[in-house]
């Protein structure tokens, strides 16, 4: 196990360079519910409302995210051993971001590039994908890899498929409260659910005001929230 001052990793750090991550077949589905996401979601706007305030450098950490690279890989491909709860809420976050600065609503408000790098919080850049090695499916280009559960769920999510929708909607409050509203009991709708929920958590934020204050929301996610990153390492005896 490696852990030192450089395991302290921003959210940014985590989904940056040649960054994969993947979800081994023997961890649960997606499971974080309402609960899960308001607390995540309290956190973000106490710390953005801290920074507002003056406190510009703070910071807030969540937790810890365990991870081992596999076997024969670049040290860039990682199978998530704990914390892929908290990965798979950080890609659903930075998918609704994107989406809403693709809509209408947002797009001509927001720079090219910051579209371009939140995009690359959950997807690789073209260059990135020519350096990796890894074995090529649907999810090659994105961040987070679901080995067995909820592909299909995290792929519409992520791939910008359930994002077309929002881009044509000229109310996309109705998107979002839509998915958000899914039958709570149903573990196969988790990650469509949290993309509800940030949707209209984001919106409710926003209010009638442009689109700087998610910029401003978006930095603070991606560069003060911070988690410890702890690397498994395989010692031959």
């Amino acid at each position: 196990m490696k852990l030192g001052a450089d395991s302290i990793k921003k959210i940014a750090d985590l989904f940056s360079s040649r960054n994969q991550y993947r979800i081994p077949l023997y961890q649960r589905r997606y499971v974080w519910d309402k609960a899960n996401w308001e607390t995540l979601w309290r956190d973000l706007v106490q710390l953005q409302r801290q920074i507002d305030n003056g406190e510009k450098d703070k910071k807030h950490f969540t937790g810890t995210i365990v991870t081992h690279a596999e076997k024969d890989s670049s040290q860039e491909n990682w199978d998530i051993i704990d914390g892929q709860q908290r990965l798979t809420t950080f890609q659903v976050i930075f998918s609704v971001i994107h989406d809403l600065c693709a809509s209408k609503a947002y797009l001509s408000s927001v720079s090219p590039d910051f579209l371009k790098d939140v995009k690359g919080f959950t997807k690789l850049t073209s260059l990135e994908m020519e350096e990796t090695n890894i074995e090529q499916d649907q999810f090659f280009p994105y961040r987070l890899t679901p080995a067995g559960h909820d592909r299909d769920s995290l792929y519409s999510v992520i791939s910008g498929e359930i994002g077309k929708d929002i881009s044509e909607q000229s109310d996309i409050g109705i998107i979002f409260k839509k998915f958000q509203s899914l039958v709570q009991q149903s573990d196969q709708n988790r990650v469509i659910m949290a993309y509800g929920y940030f949707g209209v958590a984001i919106m409710n934020y926003l209010g009638e005001e442009d689109a700087t204050k998610l910029l401003t929301l978006t930095h603070t996610l991606a560069n003060n929230f911070r988690v410890i990153k702890v690397d498994l390492v395989v010692v031959q005896c």
